[in-house]
């Protein structure tokens, strides 16, 4: 099994945001062998089975300001409830919360691709 460098993991952890620190990014390595779907469905955090789930959840933007992405497609594990974004929801994420009015204390956002 081919493991991945330290830089590589670094890299693809993603942003993490003040108030969500249990959201992390899947990355997809392209031009590396193809890895079986039970290698990328287990939870970074206790190795459990990552499922696929629609959820709301919050992100803490600035001092002061809390969004709630509504509808979220997450990667949510079984057995320790630890949440994980695909790395093209992570960006789509870091776009909505991009145009957050930072002066509002809260905004509900429902989240589209």
């Amino acid at each position: 099994m081919e493991r991945s460098s330290t830089a590589d993991r670094d890299r693809c952890r993603g942003r993490q945001y003040t108030g969500c620190d249990h959201v992390h990014a899947r990355c997809g390595r392209m031009g590396r062998r193809i890895p079986k779907e039970e290698d990328e469905m287990r939870c970074r955090v206790c190795g459990g089975q990552l499922e696929s789930r629609i959820t709301d959840l919050p992100f803490k933007v600035g001092d002061s300001s809390i969004v709630i992405l509504r509808s979220l497609p997450v990667l949510q594990c079984r057995q320790c409830g630890e949440t994980e974004l695909e790395q093209a929801t992570m960006l789509r994420v870091d776009q909505l919360l991009a145009a957050v009015d930072v002066s509002a204390e809260l905004e509900v956002i429902r989240y589209a691709a």
